[in-house]
């Protein structure tokens, strides 16, 4: 879990403020529920097949798109998983 991290949502988006290093983002309807998924501790696959599901979208692409949201938050020194 990202102690440090207070998350707000606004509409489909999810801000993320980092209270250590004063910065925050904001996550699309798809990666806020990726995120709330990874914090909860869910499993890649688990997410994976979520998204599949309530997004429709093609598995690959779900799994695209959580590698690649896992990358750029860890960039930022956050963890999807926690």
């Amino acid at each position: 879990m990202n102690s440090n991290v207070v998350t707000r949502l606004v509409g489909d988006e999810m801000i993320l403020l980092d209270s250590v290093s004063g910065n925050y983002f904001s996550l699309n309807a798809v990666a806020a529920r990726i995120w709330e998924m990874g914090q909860a501790g869910l499993s890649r696959i688990t997410i994976c097949e979520s998204i599949v599901s309530e997004f429709d979208v093609e598995p690959s692409t779900a799994a695209l798109d959580l590698g690649e949201l896992e990358s750029k938050l860890r960039s930022l020194g956050l963890s999807l998983f926690g």
